[in-house]
């Protein structure tokens, strides 16, 4: 029975937002604009077409002479001769096969690579998410900060307070601050490798939540473009010793070949064989050790890739309880307003009012930290449907 794992953390909208463009539109826009995959369809275009001409029969050869006599009482001579070769490998259909492999496993290949490209991009867009989420988080911080700050300027001015709960304020603000600038520069990079991404066109990424995600256990039957690019290598090796074991046979060159002198014209048909004794020697014996080690590999990507599987879902199920409990425990541990309040009628001091707001906000940022590697490793587990 399928098990299926669903996350979407309702935490407070003073900390996250939802956003109308979704990531599967921003990887569109990405798919669409980066350079690295314009180049690799190019080249998948140019590996097909390579892998037609590659089935194509031989051009005909066409020869003409004219030869002149001597003594010149004899006349001269013409001489026309038209062949085509024929090898057994293309009247059978063994290059056509071999051909359609080839391109099978060219598309395979472009494939894992826009799907590395894609995942790459997705998880800058999570980051971002992360970073936009947390930056705001540090925003609310200083603002509230902020107001604590004023109200204690007031109350210092009056006699009320002391300067060392005042300076305190001060200090926690400045460091918020500092901390600020380094995650808005760190955001900063992230925007900066998304450009490229996106083919050097800038991408303005202004979400803050995460998407609800469906995982599912993975089954039996699996999939991935390795898979599918590993099978396809293995299918080629296939087409390539069958090649092999039919370029053994003679190929045959036909044609019409005709002279003509004075007085008197020779033609007709022109039949050739084509023995491959040295060119094809132990091209068999070659063609199956490539298969063989083909299929290994193709064994050793099938266990490699269900152990990686296995192991990246079992992650995802850790991740999944952790955002779980730091969603439950935020709702109902939120102290904030309590905790101000409180400090405002002079129920508690600075030290402690700053000492349990930052309690609060450790929980709030290992849960985005939690979520965020959660969304990672889902994208990552599900990159083959990108």
């Amino acid at each position: 029975m399928k098990k299926i794992l669903l996350i979407g953390l309702l935490l407070s909208t003073s900390i996250l937002s939802y956003s109308e463009e979704g990531i599967g539109e921003a990887l569109q826009t990405i798919e669409k604009n980066n350079l690295q995959l314009r180049a690799l369809r190019e080249e998948l275009i140019g590996q097909e077409l390579e892998a037609e001409i590659s089935s194509a029969l031989g051009n005909p050869e066409i020869e003409a002479a004219y030869l002149w006599g001597s003594p010149s009482s004899i006349g001269s001579r013409k001489d026309l001769s038209l062949s085509q070769s024929l090898d057994f490998s293309s009247l059978n259909g063994t290059k056509k096969r071999l051909s359609d492999s080839m391109k099978e496993l060219a598309g395979y290949d472009y494939a894992c690579q826009r799907m590395e490209i894609l995942l790459e991009a997705k998880s800058v867009l999570l980051q971002l998410s992360y970073y936009n989420a947390l930056l705001e988080s540090y925003d609310k911080r200083i603002e509230d900060l902020s107001l604590v700050g004023k109200l204690f300027s007031l109350k210092y001015e009056a006699g009320a307070a002391n300067s060392l709960e005042y300076n305190n304020i001060l200090l926690k603000i400045a460091a918020l601050k500092a901390e600020r600038v380094k995650l808005d520069s760190s955001r900063k990079e992230l925007e900066g490798k998304l450009c490229g991404l996106n083919g050097g066109q800038p991408m303005e990424w202004k979400t803050k939540d995460f998407e609800p995600v469906l995982v599912e256990k993975p089954s039996e039957l699996l999939e991935s473009p390795y898979l599918q690019l590993s099978r396809a290598g293995s299918a080629a090796k296939e087409r390539e010793l069958a090649l092999s074991k039919a370029e053994n046979l003679p190929s045959l060159n036909l044609g019409y070949r005709g002279e003509f002198v004075a007085g008197e014209n020779f033609q007709g048909i022109s039949l050739g064989l084509s023995i491959p004794l040295w060119t094809n020697s132990k091209r068999v014996q070659q063609a199956q050790a490539q298969l063989q080690a083909a299929r290994y590999r193709e064994e050793e990507t099938l266990q490699s890739y269900a152990s990686y599987i296995n192991a990246l879902y079992s992650r995802i199920e850790t991740y999944a309880l952790l955002c779980q409990e730091y969603a439950q425990v935020l709702e109902s541990a939120d102290n904030r307003a309590f905790l101000q309040k409180a400090l405002e009628q002079g129920a508690i001091s600075v030290l402690d009012y700053l000492l349990e707001i930052e309690l609060y906000y450790q929980a709030l940022e290992s849960c985005l930290d939690a979520e965020l590697n959660y969304h990672l490793l889902c994208a990552e587990y599900s990159a083959k449907d990108l």
